[in-house]
């Protein structure tokens, strides 16, 4: 079990912090649009500064408790370092090649073309798996795919061209010397945009391309064909890096080389390239240190495009992707209250992952809100002299992230609420089951709502159904207990003039250690907030998004040091950012793989 000393430490130091008066939210300088699927020009809007450290509340770190901490490259003290790993390391599963999601790849274009004004279409993510879309698996290939890329490689390269002043070397027409202008533009450039060295022939076939283009059709036309190959070519498109060296001992594993061990951990850790600091890193090999990659890591860790990455992660891992846009909420949920809902649960992850009290068990049981009008009337609260800044909730009613309004209401279905939804939702976000899908030849829709009846009544009649009862015992439990709140997210108890039942129940098979039945969601958030089961899955979550694929079997090394190490911290998601920096996995590949 989580040990109860660290959840009374972190417990006191938020009543303390919050008795002394709320801070200022941190101004994140970034209202990104999750619909760059769609069109890259909607979610080319970040920008700006933050204060890159800390927190307003100035709380305490957590006390720490739980197993103890093999000896792993990747199970370091919070802070500190191992040195260099003894004996094997853990073999990795086989790399996919993935591409740039369509986040990644504008801010990689915003820090190739500061001054680019973006409009150019990207391939819809139309696939999650487990909630995320930038998984290898979930993106798509063919054709199509190419040919959108290839126009916004298109689009891309003539708006540099166009816009020439501010981004070239040289004037629009190349100046006096249109040939070298050209060649120092694309010297410079081409590392950037490839992440990494070219190559001798790499760099000659580039430079001999635009030197023909230069001959035949001038400046302008040269320099954008140089850039359409450049933004079309895989090396471009794609994150994994080749470069690296069979270990000594495990020649099947290769040890990653700076350069792509610096895409991985600024598309993990900042969802976009990676800067000139960690381009120096990785040239000059501190990133093929243990120390010099856990320095980099938490250097990135303290600037506010992680904040940024980390709420995108945790609103993948959560399944609240629909708060961002693209998708319709149900009907029962005001479309105009999406803003105010994605607002309060971006501001509340950044108050405890990027606060002082960096715990699981905070994001889970923590009774504080962040509302503006529209949230304080629903949490009966008054409304708040500064949209989004930290208020205390009522301790009984809203504990943790799953009683706020963002999270129940993405979890809506139709003009009402579903107790399922909710709790196969929980089922796969905190432990780690996924369900199977219904036989082909089984249709069971959701119980229309009768006179007379709760909701939970209505859906005990699936329970009655024997087909159904494996896959919806367990995801019923949970959403049980969460039974206080309307489809929006707001407490009653009564409905439809009968009381409301919220006694839930956690089964076995989701975790033996906190199994059995509880009353309402209170009791369910600090049952989650001790879970180890919970906090491994959490890890699970955080190690596949931060790998950008499905885990295989031979992840489970690299993964159990990840996990162990996670617990051992008291559950410090910021640690956990680290720890899966330093890991096995993370810094290797396998033979043979991308």
């Amino acid at each position: 079990m989580f040990k109860k000393t660290g959840r009374r430490g972190w417990w006191t130091a938020l009543m303390l912090a919050l008795a002394c008066g709320p801070g200022q939210p941190p101004d994140n300088g970034e209202s990104e649009s999750a619909s760059a699927s769609a069109s890259a020009s909607a979610s080319a809007s970040s920008g700006g500064s933050g204060d890159a450290t800390g927190d307003a509340t100035g709380l305490p770190p957590p006390t720490t408790g739980g197993p103890d901490t093999p000896t792993s490259s990747s199970t370091s003290e919070p802070g500190t370092t191992t040195g260099e790993p003894q004996g094997p390391v853990c073999a990795p599963a086989p790399t996919l090649a993935r591409r740039l999601s369509n986040v990644q790849y504008v801010h990689t274009i915003e820090d190739l073309f500061p001054l680019l004004v973006l409009s150019a279409e990207l391939p819809p993510e139309q696939v999650r798996i487990e909630g995320f879309e930038h998984l290898a698996e979930a993106q798509q290939s063919g054709p199509e795919v190419d040919a959108i890329y290839d126009a916004a490689a298109t689009t891309i390269a003539a708006q540099v061209v166009e816009q020439g002043t501010g981004v070239l070397p040289c004037e629009v027409d190349g100046g006096p010397d249109p040939q070298g202008c050209g060649h120092a533009y694309l010297e410079e450039l081409a590392p950037r945009a490839f992440r990494r060295p070219l190559t001798a022939d790499e760099l000659a076939g580039l430079l001999a391309g635009f030197d023909a283009t230069l001959a035949e059709e001038g400046f302008a036309s040269a320099l954008r064909a140089a850039l359409t190959e450049l933004l079309r070519s895989p090396n471009f498109l794609q994150i994994e890096g080749t470069g690296g060296t069979p270990l000594p001992d495990q020649p099947e594993v290769i040890a990653l080389d700076g350069f792509a061990v610096a895409s991985r951990l600024s598309y993990y850790l900042w969802d976009r390239m990676p800067d000139a600091e960690l381009f120096t890193a990785a040239g000059d090999g501190t990133l093929e240190t243990l120390a010099g990659l856990e320095q980099q890591a938490r250097r990135l860790l303290a600037a506010p495009h992680a904040r940024r990455a980390t709420t995108r992660h945790v609103l993948r891992w959560l399944y609240l992707h629909a708060l961002e846009g693209g998708e319709v909420l149900p009907d029962s949920v005001p479309q105009e209250l999406r803003p105010s809902m994605r607002a309060e649960i971006e501001r509340m992850v950044d108050f405890v992952v990027f606060g002082g009290v960096p715990t699981l068990a905070a994001l889970l049981d923590v009774p504080v809100g962040f509302p503006d009008d529209a949230l304080a009337t629903i949490y009966e609260v008054p409304a708040p002299e500064v949209d989004f800044e930290a208020v205390e909730l009522d301790m009984v009613r809203r504990r943790g992230v799953l009683t706020r309004v963002g999270w129940l209401g993405a979890r809506a279905l139709g003009s009402g609420h579903s107790p399922f939804q909710r709790g196969w939702k929980l089922q796969d976000s905190l432990f780690c089951q996924q369900l199977p899908p219904p036989p082909p030849d089984l249709e069971v829709p959701p119980p229309e709502p009768q006179p007379g009846e709760t909701t939970r009544q209505r859906y005990d009649t699936i329970l009655a159904e024997p087909a159904c009862v494996s896959c919806h015992l367990a995801a019923h439990g949970l959403g049980y207990g969460l039974e206080n709140y309307d489809a929006v997210g707001s407490w009653r108890d009564e409905e439809n003039g009968l009381p409301i039942d919220a006694g839930g129940q956690i089964e076995p098979s989701l975790d033996p250690a906190i199994a059995g039945p509880f009353a309402g969601a209170a009791e369910l958030a600090a049952r989650l907030a001790e879970s180890r089961v919970v906090h491994d899955c959490a890890a699970r979550k955080a190690y596949m998004s931060a790998l950008g694929r499905t885990l295989a079997e031979a992840d489970a090394c690299s993964l159990a040091a990840v996990q162990d190490a996670f617990f051992a911290d008291g559950g410090d998601l910021h640690e956990l950012q680290v720890r899966i920096a330093l890991s096995d996995g993370f810094r290797h590949r396998l033979a043979g793989s991308p």
